[in-house]
């Protein structure tokens, strides 16, 4: 499996990381992701991983800022056995 991460910001990316878990297990895994900056993308390959699992991913710029990629709060969730996708929508009320 890939991991491709999209990442801009005005100075320099330093560091882009993925925090993952398949949801068998309950303990974190990190991986570095090498960013390209032609690109804009950072990536990395995960091996042997077959089941779904939840993720989430950090960036660092040069100055130290650090942003935060999430599901509405929530990790990501991916199935690589399934063709549906989970879509979170707000609820709006008047």
């Amino acid at each position: 499996m890939t991991l491709n991460v999209g990442v801009n910001d005005d100075a320099a990316v330093e560091r882009v990381i993925m925090l993952y878990r398949p949801l068998t297990i309950t303990q974190w895994t990190k991986v570095e992701l090498t960013y390209d900056p032609m690109s804009g993308y950072a990536s990395a390959t995960l091996n042997g991983l077959t089941g779904p699992l939840e993720y989430f991913a950090q960036a660092v710029d040069s100055t130290g800022n650090v942003a935060l990629a999430l599901e509405h709060g929530n990790p990501f969730y991916f199935d690589p056995a399934s063709t549906q996708t989970l879509l979170y929508l707000p609820l709006v009320r008047r």
